[in-house]
């Protein structure tokens, strides 16, 4: 995946481009390249920055990727969504941990988890 500069880009660029890198990001977990996943959580983790600087915080915008028709992007965006808007995001959580399909119910269990106290996040 080349560099981007994500300052350039306008919101639905950042949206295509988060939804693009969750995807990637699933493919290198289906096929078990790690440094390949762990390279696009970072570049995930620097379009959620982007939105976070934007005037007004922007982050509110990955709520429309919440029923996108790919798992992995809906879980990405469900979990960002529920550090500042966890009522919104619970919904999406809940009905993916139902499918009980791995890896995206595991994922939104440990959000739902830390959501309600279960457990927290080392320092």
């Amino acid at each position: 995946m080349k560099r981007v500069n994500l300052g350039k880009l306008s919101i639905e660029e950042l949206l295509a481009r988060y939804t693009e890198l969750a995807m990637a990001r699933e493919q290198a977990e289906r096929f078990g390249r790690k440094a390949d996943e762990n390279r696009h959580i970072e570049a995930i983790w620097a379009v959620e920055a982007e939105l976070k600087s934007r005037p007004g915080d922007r982050r509110f915008e990955l709520a429309r990727l919440l029923d996108h028709s790919n798992r992995q992007v809906q879980v990405q965006a469900a979990c960002t969504v529920s550090r500042f808007a966890p009522a919104l995001a619970r919904p999406t959580l809940e009905v993916i941990v139902k499918t009980g399909l791995a890896p995206y119910s595991y994922q939104a269990r440990e959000r739902l988890m830390f959501m309600d106290g279960e457990f927290s996040l080392p320092l």
